[in-house]
């Protein structure tokens, strides 16, 4: 990877800018909820966001959040219009005590890809960014460049664009212990397991911590053997199957552990774990697995020093990973997002590394006691 500083006496264009000019031009690359976020407060500023996402993401998968906390109701498009906010989008209008990740990932990018300014792109593996004094581009794995005035990493803990913003810290630090987290279709379960309404929250039991819940199902009915039953456990116990396995080399994560990926022997090691955990959670989280529909996700953590340089920068996960309980992520992506779009009201190409800054000035200071606050926790629970 490449990348150069531009001057830091760019030219700043006219202050009032051609919101329909096709120049104004960004990349996202990451299509999760970060980079959704993030490419529609730029297009409802006027910017053409191209958002570039390396999986095709379906069915049900990820935990589950709360998107509608503190939202706002509306915000003012740049043809001055007014449009859902991005809480609102998120969270379907709707004041939900917590949602499946899928639902509200199905929202965001179901509002982008009806935004005439958005071009989703799935299968768009980045390999390479780089950038020069007036304009940032981006190289995919098939050969083809993307060039736009700014790129913005949304792109996770393992984010490619972070090493070009920030060289010196890159890496997100394994935090020693895995998330599992598994969703399922109640009927998929056999009768005796289909949970009473109040079954859910969050239990402790030796050395794991489980959060889980029953959701509406798709019919929406939230009747016995018609929900979503979603899970997250917290498992201090798999350090050495993780570094046996190469998912975690160092202190550095290589990657999650897709349910194609988990061998049986350390399905039997989690199932053993659960002998003495309460029915019927232990029971459905061993049904998860044989289904297929767990995936294990070695916990990282990583406090940023810089969220810019130059006319690239970073959102979300790829400029700061927290520990997930400390249940702030998607709140700090959504304060990115609209960090962003403040910062860039007004702003013209010539203008994009000062309008940069300014997200970072406002942004740095808060992301990184954010991180710092959950650090505690994992030290104790990982017992380091």
């Amino acid at each position: 990877m490449h990348s150069i500083r531009p001057s830091e006496t760019s030219a700043t264009a006219d202050r009032t800018v051609d919101r329909t000019d096709s120049s104004h031009r960004a990349i996202v690359v990451g299509g999760s909820l970060s980079g959704l976020l993030t490419a529609l407060a730029l297009a409802s500023d006027g910017w053409h966001v191209t958002v570039l996402e390396r999986a095709v993401r379906h069915g049900i998968q990820g935990a589950f959040l709360r998107a509608a906390r503190g939202r706002r109701r509306t915000m003012l498009r740049f043809d001055g219009t007014e449009a859902p906010s991005l809480r609102e989008v998120a969270s379907g209008g709707r004041d939900h005590s917590v949602e499946p990740w899928f639902r509200i990932h199905g929202r965001l990018r179901a509002a982008a890809a009806a935004d005439p300014l958005i071009e989703l792109r799935d299968r768009a593996a980045v390999v390479d960014v780089g950038q020069a004094d007036d304009s940032a581009w981006v190289d995919l794995a098939t050969g083809e460049r993307i060039t736009a005035a700014l790129v913005i990493g949304a792109d996770g803990h393992r984010s490619i664009v972070r090493p070009c913003v920030s060289p010196e810290a890159s890496h997100a630090r394994y935090a020693g212990y895995l998330l599992w987290v598994g969703s399922l279709h109640e009927a998929e379960l056999p009768e005796e397991l289909w949970l009473p309404e109040s079954d859910d929250g969050v239990m402790e039991w030796g050395r794991g911590i489980l959060f889980a819940h029953a959701f509406a199902g798709d019919d929406g009915s939230s009747a016995p053997g018609h929900r979503i039953v979603s899970f997250a456990l917290y498992d201090a116990d798999r350090g050495p199957a993780m570094r046996r396995l190469g998912v975690v080399e160092g202190t550095v994560v290589q990657h999650s552990l897709r349910p194609a990926d988990i061998p049986a022997d350390l399905v039997t090691e989690v199932a053993a774990g659960l002998a003495e955990w309460p029915q019927p959670w232990a029971a459905i989280i061993r049904a998860a697995f044989r289904r297929g529909r767990v995936t294990g996700t070695p916990i990282a953590e990583f406090v940023p020093t810089r969220l810019v340089h130059g006319r690239l920068a970073l959102v979300g996960n790829a400029a700061h990973v927290p520990t997930p309980m400390t249940g702030s992520g998607f709140d700090e992506s959504v304060e990115d997002a609209e960090s962003i779009r403040t910062a860039f009201a007004g702003a013209g190409t010539g203008d994009v590394p000062a309008a940069l800054r300014r997200y970072e000035a406002e942004r740095l200071m808060a992301v990184q006691r954010m991180v710092e606050s959950g650090q505690g926790f994992s030290r104790s629970f990982a017992g380091s």
